[in-house]
């Protein structure tokens, strides 16, 4: 078996395993009562090496079960690429899984109907919402709303721009990275202890075809910096005031005197 996997032979048959120098050990053959052996080295699609399909028989291989082993080795290539497939893609939805529940930027993702296959970690400490509670629901709104209504994943995920209109007038715009997302700042008024400002992000995932099969949204809470800039206008406006109402004719430099 070594052989056939390592070797220069993709094949290997033999009707005299007792005695062929081959064989590595005949005399277990000899006491098992075996005649034939067959192997055959599985590859993938791309030529590589996956396993080796081996078949010991008391009978001797014709060319008429050497072409059903031939086809049952086929088969058995196929299903272990399906199997490496599958394992492949397992590991890489951990991997995505990892990844999305680690970060620290809040975020979750919807699927076509709607329904959350990801809340990650920082979405449950901001929230409040653990994700057990809420995947395989359509409540993602109860993280932002007291009442039941679309965010901006859901309205990507139906298409409908018009939509996104009539719910984020004025407070939003088309992503200029990504294609298809959109961009948008809200306040929340029933979010924390007296509402908070949000800055949120949702782009759509496509199939192969291009199909939307679901829609991501990333958040971020800039209320602090939100009210610094308020209060940067208020004082600039006070200043202003105050400018406009001196009677007496006044003058500014900067730190070297000048004017």
């Amino acid at each position: 078996i070594g052989r056939i996997a390592t070797g220069d032979d993709a094949r290997f048959i033999t009707n005299d395993v007792t005695h062929d120098p081959r064989v590595h050990d005949n005399a277990s053959a000899e006491s098992l009562g075996l005649v034939s052996f067959t192997g055959f080295r599985l590859l993938s699609s791309d030529g590589h090496p996956i396993g080796v399909f081996a078949f010991f028989s008391r009978k001797p291989v014709t060319g008429e079960i050497l072409g059903d082993l031939d086809d049952l080795a086929t088969t058995a290539s196929q299903v272990i690429q399906t199997g490496l497939a599958e394992q492949a893609l397992r590991e890489s939805e951990a991997r995505l899984s990892s990844i999305l529940h680690g970060s620290p930027v809040l975020q979750f993702v919807i699927d076509r109907n709607h329904r959350v296959i990801s809340w990650n970690r920082a979405l449950e400490e901001y929230s409040g919402i653990r994700a057990e509670e809420i995947i395989g629901t359509d409540r993602q709104w109860e993280a932002f709303y007291p009442e039941q209504r679309p965010v901006l994943a859901d309205r990507l995920v139906d298409a409908d721009p018009a939509a996104i209109s009539r719910y984020y007038a004025g407070k939003y715009r088309e992503s200029r990275y990504v294609d298809g997302a959109y961009e948008g700042t809200d306040f929340f008024p029933s979010m924390g202890r007296s509402g908070v400002w949000l800055s949120f992000t949702a782009a759509p995932i496509r199939d192969v075809q291009g199909s939307i099969i679901g829609a991501v949204e990333t958040l971020e809470d800039i209320t602090e910096r939100i009210g610094a800039e308020t209060a940067l206008r208020e004082s600039e406006t006070r200043y202003r005031h105050i400018i406009e109402r001196m009677q007496d004719a006044y003058f500014r430099t900067d730190t070297r005197g000048n004017l």
